[in-house]
């Protein structure tokens, strides 16, 4: 193509009107391709975006969960506890006994909820 282009007299190029032509084509082929990847980075960051929004939300339900199952273990181990002292009374009172004292305990667990439930009453109407 650049065999076409003719050189003046002054020293300036001309091109013939193929090649004139033939670059306008290539010249808009690449600015089609161009503006085809810009639009394409576009969509990739929103993508991007919304899964860092998405992992935002997952890391904080994992945060969740993960202090629910500790205050799951922390009950694990004081019914684990009660039990093991259950246990060793066991050894040493009788059954009417112990039956007494998870009756009495059953009592002040359930005395216990009521008092928290009634605390966190709102006002009455």
């Amino acid at each position: 193509m650049l065999e076409n282009a003719k050189k003046t007299i002054t020293g300036k190029i001309t091109f013939d009107f193929d090649f004139v032509s033939q670059l306008k084509n290539y010249i808009s082929s690449v600015n089609e391709k161009i503006q085809g990847l810009i639009s394409q980075n576009i969509l990739l960051r929103r993508q991007l975006e919304m899964k860092d929004t998405e992992l935002g939300k997952v890391k904080f339900d994992l945060k969740l969960a993960e202090a629910k199952n500790k205050g799951f273990d922390d009950k694990f181990k004081t019914y684990k506890e009660k039990a093991d002292v259950l246990d060793k009374l066991s050894d040493v009172l009788t059954e009417k006994e112990i039956e007494s004292l998870n009756d009495r305990i059953i009592a002040l667990e359930t005395s216990k909820t009521f008092s928290i439930d009634r605390d966190f009453q709102g006002p009455e109407l």
